[in-house]
């Protein structure tokens, strides 16, 4: 994927990027990142900040973090990480 994707809406967005594998997903991240750098005596397009974004949850949504939770047994309380 050499260029951001072209949509219009939000949904639209996040429709495109569930379909793309890990790989394009990453080089689509890395590319809008260096779009997000800013520019001396330029703001930073909030267009490619919100691509961005999207690509960021999207990432997290493919990859939850590990959680400590407490799980319930008979005898005494054990914590487990997943």
């Amino acid at each position: 994927m050499k260029t951001p994707f072209q949509t219009k809406t939000l949904e639209d967005l996040r429709a495109e990027m569930m379909k793309v594998s890990d790989a394009q997903l990453t080089e689509h991240g890395n590319l809008l990142r260096s779009y997000c750098r800013p520019v001396r005596g330029q703001g930073i397009d909030r267009g490619w900040l919100m691509q961005l974004n999207e690509a960021r949850a999207e990432w997290k949504r493919r990859h939850p973090s590990k959680k400590f939770f407490v799980k319930e047994t008979e005898g005494p309380i054990k914590a487990t990480w997943t």
